[in-house]
């Protein structure tokens, strides 16, 4: 009994130092369930030297730790957890991953109000670091979110502000199950002495309608998510009705052209009003008019008169839909010198690399070149995410007619450099492992066999081999068949 009673104090205490750590320099089982990666082997990837100053006891570390997490052996594995945290705070997402798993199961067994609540504090330190190191603001903001409400359901407070931080993070891309919880905070802000006026109903609408345009926006990019957008729509829609009653609306008209015939008059006779043309914004979202000609004008003039990013990037969407891919990049470019948010401005980047890339049907060098320029923007700000590389990858197996014949040993050597891409992106990013391995099962059948290898000058297995003389540049390893 009383070695039990040492071994739940050294715990404590552990897990006091890793807090106190956290404070001084998360898994989710939500809308997305993530994976991790495979234990490395080897000497791993320096990749602006993230494995720490020592990077083979780095990985020493963090192959026992994932064998003993792998086994449930929690107490086994938190120390070598700690050795990589701290001293390789950028290796992967995964420790964050696992860190907040580890101490959420910990504190799920705790029967010390005390001790529960220390691992509770160190599981949430735990999205913290990681948006510390790897950004997503937004993304994790929601996933914390929903851990505080299970965990500490009493911390009103810390969760709205979670909810909030998430949405307007986010924006376009605010995961649909943040959405009503945010309404009916903005609602609650504008109760005074238990009613609201008119004028806190219409800021209301206000927030309704930008939330419609996430719905939409989601809708239309056939989100996976699309059900639950539109789920989580009519539950926004509720809301209105009950705002609509305190603004005293009197046969407000339903359909888009009532909605116009109303309301434009009102906007023509002064149209460089914010507050007007916000209200005339959120009468058609309301009516889903978002499709007319007037709103379209509204989000240009009201860019015009307060350019913001996510107006650049609603207007890049509305060309690209039209099919003006020019206006498109160019609203884009501006949502990111607008933008201060690295994640965002990552994504936009990757829209910009595929927009770039469906140009043609048929890869060029041209294109190939600008499309990498972008997806490399995207990875330089947004660390430990995969997708440039996937991108990246896939143009360079997409490459086999512009640095060969088509066929043969020009043509199949771009398959070692996919393979590099691929191999990096779920070296860093944990989500995109499955994908990756799949590329490289697929791409692998095209590798030269040793028999050409020997008959291009004895090239093996592992040797470092150029590409300049082909667009990909730079070098590469050898894979053999």
């Amino acid at each position: 009994m009383k070695n039990r009673q040492y071994l739940t104090i050294a715990l404590f205490l552990f897990a006091i130092s890793i807090f106190i750590y956290a404070c001084g320099s998360g898994a989710e089982k939500t809308q997305q369930t993530e994976t991790v990666e495979t234990t490395p082997t080897g000497n791993p990837p320096n990749y602006s030297g993230r494995w720490g100053p020592d990077s083979l006891e780095t990985i020493k570390n963090y192959s026992l730790y994932r064998e003993f997490y792998k086994q449930d052996q929690i107490l086994d594995a938190l120390p070598y957890w700690h050795y990589v945290i701290e001293n390789a705070p950028e290796a992967r997402k995964t420790p964050y991953i696992d860190g907040g798993n580890m101490y959420e199961t910990l504190a799920e067994q705790a029967t010390d109000e005390t001790i529960k609540k220390a691992y509770i504090d160190s599981m949430l330190m735990m999205y913290d670091k990681r948006m510390e190191h790897f950004g997503e603001e937004g993304e994790l903001s929601a996933y914390k979110a929903l851990k505080v409400k299970k965990h500490l359901p009493d911390n009103e407070e810390l969760y709205n502000e979670l909810v909030l931080a998430s949405v307007d993070i986010s924006q376009e891309d605010a995961p649909y199950y943040m959405l009503l919880d945010y309404l009916k905070i903005k609602r609650s802000e504008q109760i005074k002495d238990g009613k609201i006026d008119k004028e806190g109903a219409a800021k209301v609408m206000e927030e309704y309608a930008k939330l419609t345009e996430i719905v939409e926006h989601n809708i239309e990019e056939e989100s996976k998510y699309a059900e639950n957008y539109e789920k989580t729509q009519t539950k926004l829609d509720v809301i209105a009705e009950e705002m609509e009653k305190y603004i005293d609306i009197l046969n407000e008209p339903k359909d888009c052209p009532g909605i116009i015939a109303k309301y434009e008059p009102e906007y023509r006779s002064n149209t460089n009003d914010v507050k007007t043309i916000k209200k005339v914004l959120s009468k058609l979202v309301k009516g889903r008019c978002t499709s007319q000609s007037l709103y379209a004008e509204l989000n240009n003039k009201m860019f015009e008169l307060q350019p913001t990013a996510a107006g650049a990037r609603k207007l890049a969407g509305r060309f690209y839909k039209d099919g003006n891919t020019d206006q498109a990049i160019k609203y884009f470019l501006q949502s990111i010198e607008l933008e201060t948010n690295n994640s965002i401005k990552a994504k936009v980047y990757m829209n910009l690399a595929s927009i770039e890339r469906r140009k043609v049907k048929s890869l060029t060098t041209s294109v190939a070149v600008q499309a990498r320029k972008y997806a490399l923007k995207a990875a330089e700000l947004q660390a430990g995410w995969g997708k440039p590389y996937m991108f990246i990858g896939d143009l360079y197996a997409s490459s086999g007619k512009l640095c060969g014949s088509g066929t043969g040993w020009e043509s199949q050597r771009v398959a070692w450099a996919a393979t590099d891409m691929w191999l990096r992106a779920k070296d860093i990013d944990p989500d995109v492992a499955s994908e990756a391995n799949q590329s490289i099962n697929k791409y692998s059948a095209f590798y030269p066999t040793v028999s050409e290898g020997f008959m291009r000058g004895g090239v093996k297995n592992g040797d470092r081999v150029t590409l300049n003389d082909c667009w990909i540049g730079g070098s590469t390893t050898a894979r053999l068949r």
